[in-house]
């Protein structure tokens, strides 16, 4: 099924993505949880390339990623045939609380909004020792602290619509460019991996290194 997305880009799910997709939504409407759910990051930009893709990350955004896998739990018990909670990691760059839930074959993983980065998010995370996990910010705020424009384009499955919240991402997809939602030192910094990981998807992409 294809679905108009904006700038004139559109999405083709497949026939399980759409029976997936389609199930989230009633879980939404049958428990009145008003929640919105987005695709988010490597999936998308996949899709908006033409490519398949099996790496199916949700946000939400009234709710951590593991409560609302818990009412998913709840309300199609039948649906799920695994679910485990990781906690947060910041020694691992990871800061959210994320539930991984396995449905119809397919590995999906739920998790809230970055939050905003902090003055002192110039500099390297604090070991998991000394932080706790922060407050779910935007989605705007879970944009800009992700590692590359090209992953920080979201696909809202109520809307059946891309949401490009930088204005850069699809620039960037068509233009074949990495570049960082922030100052590139800024992004580094916040996980140095990211560098490593800008190689490889160049690599991978063909796409160059801004």
């Amino acid at each position: 099924e294809r679905m108009e997305c904006v700038g004139g880009v559109s999405i083709t799910e497949t026939a399980a993505e759409s029976q997936l997709f389609e199930l989230l939504r009633q879980v939404v409407a049958t428990t009145q949880c008003h929640t919105t759910l987005r695709v988010a990051g490597g999936w998308v930009r996949d899709k908006v390339l033409g490519l398949q893709s099996a790496d199916i990350d949700f946000v939400v955004d009234n709710m951590s990623g593991p409560q609302f896998a818990e009412i998913v739990n709840t309300t199609v018990p039948q649906s799920v045939e695994s679910m485990n909670v990781i906690k947060p990691n910041p020694d691992m760059h990871k800061l959210l609380t994320t539930a991984h839930v396995k449905i119809a074959g397919s590995d999906l993983e739920f998790s809230g909004f970055l939050p905003q980065a902090s003055s002192e998010s110039a500099s390297p995370l604090p070991s998991s020792s000394s932080q706790q996990q922060p407050v779910q910010g935007t989605a705007t705020d879970d944009a800009l602290r992700r590692d590359f424009t090209v992953n920080t384009l979201y696909y809202n499955i109520h809307t059946r619509s891309v949401e490009d919240l930088t204005g850069q991402g699809l620039t960037d997809l068509q233009t074949k460019t990495l570049s960082t939602p922030k100052p590139a030192i800024e992004t580094l910094n916040q996980d140095p991996l990211r560098a490593l990981r800008a190689v490889r998807l160049s690599a991978k992409l063909h796409f160059d290194i801004h």
